[in-house]
């Protein structure tokens, strides 16, 4: 594939602080192959460096490689994006634009919205877009999330008893976190990514086991170079993975 890519368009009017990335890699295609992307440009909110870093790999990358056009505007990798096999960040720097959700209704937000929020706040609770769950889901979890570390106040999201319909809305700034996150080890992002799998239906205690499939524990035993049988069990390769559950 033609590696020489025409840079990726992206707002870049406003005034708020962002950061823009460049980033390379290679995905795999829906026969599992593995197609290389890059280099390719876009902008996230503005965060701390390591903290951006581990975002754009998990929310932002695919959406790039996904809507990279030539200058013809097509797209650069039509080859069915199944999943990104590695992310290589190349360059980072400070840049100016507009955040999504800003005077936004937190209820209300577009998947890439909620994305930005989540990055701009560092709210790692928000699903990632290809976390397995419904919209509606993602902006309940939007929402207990920005509750909790924004406002200080926790939403019992998981009772029986709870109704989105009845919270208030919440009316979204660009101001910025009021604390600093420390830096996690690759391990601790892979267990933070990888544990927001498979939704939890209203009402039911969380079983971490219930968050994955298969398919999902090889993809974190592969991303902490484990190694396991092929016909692994999936009782077998969780225990491996989380022997503290």
């Amino acid at each position: 594939m033609n590696q020489a890519v025409k840079k990726q368009k992206y707002e870049n009017q406003g005034t708020d602080k962002m950061l823009e990335y460049t980033i390379s890699g290679s995905y795999y295609n829906s026969k599992k192959e593995t197609i290389d992307f890059g280099p390719l440009k876009g902008t996230i909110p503005f965060c701390e460096i390591e903290v951006g870093d581990m975002h754009v790999r998990g929310r932002y990358a695919a959406k790039w490689i996904k809507e990279a056009v030539d200058s013809n505007g097509e797209k650069l990798y039509p080859e069915r994006l199944e999943k990104v096999r590695q992310c290589f960040i190349d360059d980072v720097k400070e840049t100016t634009g507009t955040l999504s959700f800003v005077g936004k209704n937190i209820k209300e937000l577009s998947n890439d919205e909620i994305q930005d929020l989540a990055t701009s706040k560092d709210l790692r609770e928000i699903p990632l877009p290809n976390g397995g769950f419904s919209n509606r889901d993602v902006l309940i979890r939007a929402y207990a999330a920005y509750s909790k570390k924004i406002l200080k106040e926790e939403i019992k999201y998981q009772e029986e008893t709870f109704n989105f319909a009845k919270l208030p809305p919440l009316i979204l700034t660009g101001e910025g976190r009021t604390e600093t996150v420390r830096t996690f080890s690759n391990e601790e992002i892979l267990d933070l990514e990888g544990k927001q799998g498979k939704p939890t239906e209203y009402g039911k205690r969380d079983d971490p086991k219930s968050r994955f499939t298969i398919e999902e524990l090889k993809e974190i035993a592969d991303g902490k170079n484990h190694e396991y049988a092929e016909d692994v069990d999936f009782d077998t390769l969780y225990k491996a993975l989380f022997p503290s559950t």
